[in-house]
């Protein structure tokens, strides 16, 4: 199982009128922490799910005959959080009750769609990850 603290990222100062973004919070904290690169991928999810990603580097996983995305995970570069699109870490993990954001490490990641990305071999998923962070909102 992978070795990395959850921290509790504050988010009301990028929702309640601040000059911040939710990214600039996390890019900080990324940053402090000496982890931080211009080719992350980040991940919004439901915190409930953290042991299952420590351990396996995924949050979620469907294993049946007609959808088994095992090899794919759904991530946000930089950029595309940046320009305000429809789809990002930070948009989907508002929409879960116990929201989280994974970081990822973008060299074990081939991109395949836009915020489709498949695991390149590799015998331990969990070693991709390099953060994890609940995200405290106001509204929580």
């Amino acid at each position: 199982m992978s070795k990395i603290k959850i921290k509790t990222l504050d988010m009301s100062v990028a929702i309640w009128g601040y000059a911040t973004t939710e990214f600039e919070v996390l890019k900080k904290e990324l940053e402090k922490s000496g982890k931080y690169r211009k080719d992350l991928l980040y991940r919004g999810f439901e915190a409930i799910n953290i042991k299952k990603l420590l351990k396996t580097g995924r949050d979620s996983y469907y294993k049946d005959e007609e959808f088994d995305d095992g090899d794919f995970i759904f991530c946000s570069t930089e950029s595309e959080i940046l320009s305000l699109c429809d789809e990002d870490a930070f948009k989907y993990a508002r929409l879960c009750d116990n929201p989280a954001i994974a970081v990822f490490d973008g060299d074990y990641f081939d991109n395949v769609m836009p915020y489709t990305y498949r695991y390149k071999e590799c015998d331990d998923r969990a070693k991709a990850l390099v953060a994890v962070y609940k995200l405290k909102y106001p509204y929580d």
